[in-house]
């Protein structure tokens, strides 16, 4: 009864078993849909991260800049087991939480239409840095976007994009912000300071 939604250029393995449900997310993002079962915990594993169903929609995404991950909360709420030891803490509807690599986290508000919505094709930017926009993006990109410089990279972007094309999503982000979007090559596209 469980349900799950891949984006673009994402992977993952899958354990079922009379025990357990677990999930290994390998990179990407994904919306997970959780029927409950008491006696088989729903589980994903995202670089050193474990997110535990307790009975729930809620969003992964691995796409963060800096190997951060991201996890959001639509409906119901999560248990998150950080890297590194730490003591797990709850996530609830309406929250993402971001971690580090070093298990760090910061918890925030969030409208759960925001984390749904590559679903439908669109990517919602509120108050996100530029460089987390682009990840987002890149998935979608035929070829690499490299951004330039940290200032650059900390732009904050508030706009709503269409995934299905990154490359007017591009020229959206360069009318309303200081950024230059160079095209290298077909493959390569450079943004820079103006």
């Amino acid at each position: 009864g469980s349900r799950l939604t891949l984006n673009a250029m994402s992977s993952l393995d899958v354990d079922y078993s009379e025990s357990q449900r677990r999930i290994v997310m390998r990179g990407g993002q994904a919306f997970f849909e959780v029927a409950p079962d008491i006696g088989r915990p729903f589980t994903v594993e995202a670089g050193g991260t474990t997110t535990v169903a307790l009975g729930t929609a809620f969003d992964v995404n691995m796409n963060l800049p800096g190997d951060h991950i991201a996890i959001s909360v639509a409906a119901h709420s999560v248990r998150v087991d950080a890297a590194r030891g730490e003591a797990g803490f709850v996530v609830g509807a309406g929250e993402r939480v971001v971690i580090s690599p070093d298990g760090a986290s910061d918890i925030s508000r969030q409208d759960p239409a925001v984390a749904e919505s590559w679903r439908r094709g669109t990517y919602i930017a509120e108050a996100r840095p530029l460089e987390e926009v682009i990840a987002a993006l890149s998935a979608y990109y035929e070829g690499w976007i490299v951004v330039r410089g940290d200032a650059v990279k900390s732009l904050s972007v508030n706009a709503v994009l269409a995934l299905a094309q990154p490359q007017a999503a591009l020229d959206t982000l360069a009318a309303g912000l200081p950024i230059r979007v160079r095209r290298i090559s077909g493959y390569i596209t450079l943004i820079t300071e103006t």
